[in-house]
């Protein structure tokens, strides 16, 4: 059995400056802020379920994730190319990027070809045509069924991808029963846990933990598997069994990032703010593991050391973008909280910059 790759699909739980719209796994209701986890050395990376890791496979199959944008391809220098005129508004890609138009081709001369309706909709997943990806998927899995070898794994591409589409384009509802089915006939680990990540983003805990645990059954002990589980447990207020699965995940690469934050959120949840902390800092730089506790006490009400935490950060670090989005947030909610009236249309303090730096 190909086990479930690590380098996507994994749930992070962070917050982004501002709200988001993603699902994967967004944090509880109401978690819109900013933490900043250092998923790219030390820049801010967003979601606040710590969700999963978002990465499109270029080719094969074998890679679970969730919604997001591709990973740049070998191949893709005309992609790129367009995509920077796309930027300046020159171009329309349905029309004018030869590698859609080629493969619309295929698709209408052979439209029982599953590989040219995924490499398709892949194609408009680089674009943000989620809606466009998620009836090229939807069509691919049906063409699947009549393919004459290799279903398995063409079907597990079509199930992750649709999952993608469907948590990015906000179709989840629409989309769960048909993967709810195809996971049903295709019961790989990775389309388990592409399940289970749908599952959370709409509420379904409980079926979330079903799918994630089939997932681990089926695929062995999985550093992804371990900390999305965990997180399912932590948004089931079940801190000591999350705690349990972050562990393991922890144990099984020391190096993940998605599972030391959702680690250090968890332990700020319980007030061991020095603990989360540690773990904030063994991800990311100083200025940055302030920030992420900043925000988990935030999230928790705790707004005056949400706000020192800040002020922690931006002594370190002047003038960082994310520390001083979520400082006045915290400004904000202090006001709010006094009762102050038009809290909102207030101009809000900044600190000033450390003269030292």
């Amino acid at each position: 059995m190909e086990k479930v790759q690590h380098s996507a699909g994994e749930r992070l739980a962070v917050f982004p400056p501002f709200s988001i719209h993603d699902p994967a796994r967004r944090l509880p209701a109401g978690t819109a802020l900013l933490l900043i986890l250092a998923m790219l050395a030390t820049a801010c990376v967003h979601r606040a379920a710590v969700k999963k890791e978002i990465e499109i496979p270029v080719e094969g199959p074998k890679v679970p994730s969730t919604a997001g944008v591709p990973a740049k391809s070998s191949a893709d220098g005309t992609f790129q190319t367009i995509l920077h005129q796309q930027v300046q508004g020159a171009l329309d890609p349905l029309k004018e990027d030869p590698r859609i138009t080629t493969l619309q081709d295929q698709v209408k001369g052979n439209p029982q070809d599953p590989s040219a309706r995924m490499d398709l909709a892949q194609s408009y997943e680089r674009y943000g045509l989620f809606d466009l990806g998620l009836e090229q998927y939807q069509a691919a899995l049906q063409a699947v069924l009549a393919a004459p070898e290799d279903k398995e794994a063409q079907a597990e591409r079509a199930i992750l991808g649709l999952g993608r589409c469907a948590a990015a384009s906000g179709r989840i509802e629409e989309v769960l029963p048909r993967m709810e089915d195809s996971v049903q006939q295709w019961p790989g680990p990775a389309a388990w846990n592409a399940l289970g990540i749908l599952y959370d983003e709409t509420g379904r805990l409980e079926k979330g933990e079903k799918a994630f645990r089939e997932a681990i059954a089926r695929n062995g002990p999985s550093s992804l598997l371990q900390n999305n589980l965990g997180y399912n447990l932590f948004l089931q207020n079940r801190e000591e069994a999350a705690e349990n699965q972050l562990r393991s995940a922890l144990q099984l690469n020391a190096e993940s990032v998605v599972a030391r934050n959702n680690m250090g959120l968890l332990l700020a949840r319980r007030g061991d703010f020095s603990g989360a902390l540690a773990q904030f800092s063994r991800s990311a730089d100083m200025a940055s593991a302030h920030n992420n506790l900043g925000v988990a006490l935030l999230e928790a009400g705790e707004y005056e050391r949400s706000r020192q935490e800040l002020l922690e950060a931006l002594a370190l670090r002047p003038y960082f973008a994310p520390a001083l989005a979520n400082f006045r947030l915290v400004q904000e909610r202090i006001c709010e909280r006094s009762g102050a009236a038009n809290c909102g249309n207030q101009p809000l303090a900044t600190p000033p910059p450390n003269d030292d730096e």
